[in-house]
């Protein structure tokens, strides 16, 4: 299975707990523009986005879903600097074929 993509200047892969600190950066930085579309947070659970372990949590949550193939999720780097993630969610396989992109 292809667990990277690269083309130029872009290289897309799988995020790693690693990466917590530019992650939690770009989201901070974005934050007023990400919070129209962001869920809400669930009452006494830990913010990803501030807790390297919830973070380390998330990225397992992802690798599950890849290992079902009912999801993937992907940063996005540019210039080897993380600028975003985006994902393939909630895939639905058989004749409907079906998913959604979250960016």
């Amino acid at each position: 299975m292809i667990y990277e993509l690269r083309g130029g200047r872009v290289l897309l892969r799988p995020l790693e707990p690693g990466d917590f600190h530019a992650w939690s950066e770009v989201r901070e930085r974005c934050r007023d523009w990400l919070l129209p579309w962001e869920p809400a947070s669930l009452p006494g659970r830990p913010d990803p986005a501030r807790d390297p372990q919830a973070f380390a949590a998330r990225c397992g949550a992802r690798r599950r879903e890849w290992e079902l193939g009912t999801g993937y999720g992907f940063g996005i780097f540019v210039d080897d600097a993380l600028a975003g993630e985006i994902n393939l969610g909630s895939i639905q396989r058989g004749p409907y074929q079906n998913g959604y992109v979250g960016y």
